[in-house]
């Protein structure tokens, strides 16, 4: 069993949504003389009410390849769409080029919601990227596949978890009238 030890702190449960991803056919940013691949890494945003948006977490970069499969991400839902926002808020995912001496390069962006997630797994589709550019004639950025979706909740602070062993069974038991043992 578990014993919660509370030290006046507030004791909450922080959902996460864990993402794995997977990108199909990615578009290439790097020279020939660089391989002609990409260094891809993802960074998921929330929408602020003035429109910008702000950068939650990002996947680790995976060198020379167009078809990356990143670890599994786990970003706080919270954060994500905000305190009010539903299954339906959108957030948005940027594709980017990882580069070690220019600025990196977007590959694409999608807006998602953590419904339009769970409909691309359960369906296994490939979600579309979009050319951010928005050119006449637009470059096939690559598509995302979630591999899979899920929501845990998490500890958020506070309290202390005391993990305490099972009560000892009594070795010799005392009549009640003895309160110490004979000498």
């Amino acid at each position: 069993e578990t014993l919660l030890v509370n030290k006046g702190y507030l004791r909450t449960y922080r959902p996460m949504l864990k993402l794995l991803v997977e990108g199909v056919s990615l578009a290439a940013k790097d020279s020939i003389l660089a391989g002609g691949k990409s260094d891809p890494y993802l960074r998921f945003k929330r929408y602020c009410t003035d429109g910008s948006s702000v950068e939650i977490a990002r996947t680790e970069i995976i060198a020379n390849n167009l078809n990356p499969k990143w670890r599994e991400i786990q970003l706080p839902l919270e954060d994500l769409i905000g305190a009010q926002g539903g299954t339906e808020t959108e957030f948005l995912i940027e594709c980017w080029d990882a580069d070690k001496y220019t600025a990196d390069d977007m590959i694409g962006l999608r807006d998602a919601s953590f419904a339009s997630l769970l409909d691309a797994v359960s369906v296994s589709s490939l979600i579309q990227l979009r050319d951010y550019k928005k050119r006449t004639k637009a470059i096939d950025p690559g598509r995302l596949r979630i591999v899979e979706v899920s929501v845990e909740g998490h500890l958020r602070e506070g309290g202390v978890d005391v993990r305490l062993p099972p009560a000892p069974a009594p070795v010799n038991t005392l009549p009640p009238n003895r309160q110490t043992p004979p000498p």
